[in-house]
């Protein structure tokens, strides 16, 4: 199995730079544009499998992949929604501390505070999205993408090496390959499985 994430394609918020969670957000027409130019790299990837968040950003990114790939099944989770962020959704990144809610050792009381799904709840659900994929593909040549949110790839990309862990402003619409054996390992650790 290999394991492709992407992130949806640009939103109107996203270019005001503003936390969108659990919004529904609505894509650009550079947004729109760019799902498109990804669903054509579904084929180039070989995908064979898209899971994706069910945020209407999300599944505005997934429309136009069966078209160029007729057959491509897609389907949907709540597992891969975007962490929610509570009273900050629709804020400017720029007007909270952002990167507190990623990085700072007071994130558990931070997230309490404003009603965010605490970091290390939503790192265990998209664990737990690892694990459940991996099950069902692991075992097989399948080519799977996830589409999803910024803040998925960043737990993904955390499950890939927690010791080496940077936040990475993922672009919109591009989708990179993940270690599978490496999330899988440490999706195992993490909820001692």
């Amino acid at each position: 199995m290999r394991l492709h994430a992407g992130r949806h394609g640009e939103t109107t918020e996203n270019r005001e730079k503003r936390i969108l969670g659990r919004s529904p957000g609505h894509l650009t027409e550079d947004g729109i544009a760019k799902a498109a130019v990804l669903a054509q790299s579904t084929v180039g990837l070989g995908i064979d499998f898209v899971l994706a968040s069910p945020l209407q950003r999300s599944v505005d990114t997934c429309e136009p992949m069966p078209k160029a790939k007729p057959g491509l099944l897609v389907a949907y989770t709540p597992l891969l929604e975007e962490r929610k962020f509570g009273s900050w959704e629709g804020e400017l990144r720029k007007s909270v501390d952002w990167q507190g809610l990623w990085e700072s050792p007071d994130e558990p009381e931070l997230s309490a505070r404003i009603g965010a799904e605490p970091l290390d709840q939503f790192t265990r659900r998209i664990a737990r999205v690892v694990l459940n994929v991996h099950e069902l593909f692991g075992d097989t040549d399948k080519n799977v993408l996830l589409m999803a949110h910024i803040g998925v790839l960043n737990r993904l990309n955390y499950l890939a090496d927690p010791a080496a862990f940077e936040y990475i402003e993922y672009p919109n619409a591009e989708a990179v390959e993940f270690d599978v054996d490496a999330l899988v390992r440490n999706s195992r650790e993490l909820l001692g499985s």
